[in-house]
């Protein structure tokens, strides 16, 4: 028959090491990774749909826009200061009707000719009909 001490002591070590390993996570404010959401998944030729990403650095961010008919477009954003931005599309805005999902990428600066990037901070996508 085993103590309840014996059992107790291994438990109480688990808990206080997985104590130490939350507080610098809990120190550093939760900080979540970067993301970017659509407020729609779908939506009909001419309909409003808002793009939004959230904890980018405030510094140096492209977005890299695609469509369906393999088109593709970089620009610079104006970031705010709490790592946020935020635009509203119509959907007849976005390259002529063509039906199919439309790609919102946040990326470190484009650099050119190559098109390329180091890091990429967020992704997300709509589906136009």
């Amino acid at each position: 028959m085993y103590s309840t001490m014996k059992i107790a002591a291994p438990v109480a070590l688990a808990t206080a090491l997985l104590a130490l390993l939350l507080v610098p996570a809990a120190l550093a404010g939760g900080k979540k990774d970067p993301g970017c959401t659509v407020s729609a998944a779908q939506v009909q030729f001419g309909q409003d749909f808002t793009v939004s990403a959230y904890e980018l650095p405030s510094t140096a961010v492209d977005l890299i826009f695609k469509s369906p008919n393999a088109g593709w477009t970089t620009q610079a954003l104006p970031v705010n200061s709490n790592g946020t931005y935020a635009f509203t599309f119509n959907s007849n805005m976005v390259g002529g009707y063509t039906p199919g999902t439309y790609s919102f990428q946040f990326v470190s600066k484009v650099s050119w000719p190559a098109g390329t990037y180091r890091t990429s901070y967020a992704f997300c996508s709509v589906y136009v009909s």
